[in-house]
């Protein structure tokens, strides 16, 4: 699981703002619910209610924590698959199959925006 301090730091360097506050409203659960707090405040309805309350860079830094966490899930599963000796394509599927479609559009539209952003800054 991604800490506070990389969601805030991933977050920054896409929107200019790392958002700390809200990333430690979404993980609040955890203290309860462990690794099982991804239920609650993990979604895309949540993805809705930040954009209500915070606006698009809310609703983004959402976005961005959700695709980190999915992220590291998949890299652990990766990597202990690997560990295990079964190093094959399967493994490496298994890191993109656990990014929906929307949230693989949603990372390529970051990634454009980043880039987008260093052109600019590069003028």
């Amino acid at each position: 699981m991604s800490s506070n301090k990389t969601h805030s730091l991933v977050t920054k360097l896409i929107l200019g703002e790392g958002m700390k506050w809200l990333h430690a409203e979404m993980d609040k659960p955890s203290r309860e619910l462990g690794m099982r707090h991804r239920v609650v405040r993990h979604g895309l309805l949540e993805v809705a209610f930040n954009y209500a309350r915070y606006g698009k860079d809310g609703a983004m830094a959402t976005l961005i924590h959700i695709i980190q966490d999915r992220l590291s899930t998949a890299q652990k599963r990766h990597l202990k698959k690997l560990l295990d000796g079964d190093e094959n394509e399967e493994a490496y599927r298994l890191v993109i199959k656990n990014l929906t479609d929307v949230e693989m559009r949603i990372l390529k539209e970051l990634l454009k925006r980043q880039a987008e952003a260093n052109r600019e800054n590069d003028i």
